[in-house]
């Protein structure tokens, strides 16, 4: 499982374009956009900060495909 989050909306778009087109991972969220907030991820100080700015903070779940799976999804 690949999981990122930001608060940085740009670079939030910039991933999931990037994961998105990357053959050996598949996005976990049937819609292909931003998971929500999984609860195995803490709340960081960080994170908090961002939250009290207003910031949106978008996570991604991907999961790492083989070549293999991706050609049977397509048929």
């Amino acid at each position: 499982m690949l999981h990122c989050a930001t608060d940085w909306e740009p670079y939030a778009e910039q991933m999931l374009e990037v994961l998105t087109a990357h053959p050996g991972f598949e996005n976990t969220q049937a819609d292909g956009g931003f998971a929500p907030r999984p609860g195995f991820r803490p709340l960081t100080r960080f994170e908090g900060q961002g939250l009290e700015k207003g910031h949106v903070v978008n996570d991604l779940l991907f999961r790492r495909v083989s070549p293999h799976e991706r050609a049977a999804d397509r048929t």
